[in-house]
């Protein structure tokens, strides 16, 4: 299985395993939650900057 990365996104490399391991934790819904959350803020940022230009 290929490294799941964002670099097209983000421009930083996450391998796969820190993924999985994340979504093993306990707590991982509010983990996905939050990162759903931030991934939201982000794009609404990009928008913006992008609009403003």
């Amino acid at each position: 299985m290929e490294p799941f990365t964002f670099s097209s996104v983000f421009g930083v490399s996450i391998n796969w395993d820190f993924w999985t391991w994340i979504f093993q934790q306990p707590n991982a819904d509010l983990i996905k939650y939050l990162f759903g959350v931030v991934g939201w803020i982000i794009l609404a940022l990009i928008c913006v900057s992008i609009g403003s230009q």
